[in-house]
């Protein structure tokens, strides 16, 4: 199917603008800047190209003709299914390439085998991206029952949304940390006073999760003790 065809080179092309970037000197070095340039980069990809499919059929009115359960179908195709596992694949590929392993010295023996591990789950989990991406597409040329159809899809947006969950969780727990200055620091997330670590020790969230100059700042500014009155 000639159809199929064009989808599958399409996989190919929505992860060039993380290839390129990566390729080219930018200042990024962390795997979640990894995963939004290649998520944005294959979003708009996907933009592109349900704009160039689907505004000819607004124009020639060819939509009117639709009846509800086929615009019911296309809504959860163009607006849920592929959007999610375009995302998944260009994203995952961004956090595979910016990964960075963490390589500071520690009395850990087994650190370069984890940091082997982790590189391999998350090639794993980037080579599993592809295929639900080709997948949505593929149940949308078999003309199948319309539940089953969005049925499917929707099963296949999930998985995707699940491997992004634990890539992106095995990226910040092996990747490089930012150097800690030994001074706590405050939590933006749950807004308490908590030793300088990669997660925060009292609601778990990840340091990597705010950004750059939130994290520099809050180490410039570290938070200081109230002098006890009286």
């Amino acid at each position: 199917d000639v159809g199929l065809v064009i989808t599958a080179v399409g996989s190919i092309l929505l992860v060039v603008p993380a290839v390129v970037a990566r390729i080219f000197p930018v200042p990024v070095r962390e795997a979640l800047d990894g995963f939004v340039i290649g998520a944005f980069g294959a979003l708009w990809y996907a933009t592109a190209a349900t704009t160039t499919m689907v505004a000819p059929q607004f124009v020639e009115g060819l939509i009117e003709e639709h009846s509800t359960s086929r615009m019911l179908g296309d809504a959860i195709t163009y607006g849920v299914a592929s959007p999610i596992v375009t995302v998944a694949a260009g994203g995952l590929l961004g956090l595979r390439l910016w990964f960075q392993p963490d390589r500071r010295p520690s009395a850990d023996p087994d650190r370069t085998a984890k940091a082997l591990r982790a590189r391999r789950a998350l090639t794993l989990c980037t080579v599993l991206g592809a295929p639900l991406y080709l997948a949505v597409w593929v149940v949308d040329t078999l003309a199948l029952p319309r539940l089953i159809d969005i049925a499917l899809k929707l099963a296949f947006a999930l998985l995707a949304l699940l491997l992004v969950r634990c890539a992106v969780q095995i990226a910040l727990l092996h990747e490089n940390p930012d150097p800690s200055t030994g001074d706590p620091i405050l939590c933006v997330h749950c807004e308490r006073v908590v030793p300088d670590l990669p997660f925060c020790a009292a609601c778990g969230a990840a340091a990597r999760a705010s950004s750059r100059t939130s994290r520099r700042l809050r180490r410039q500014s570290p938070p200081v003790r109230d002098p006890v009155s009286g």
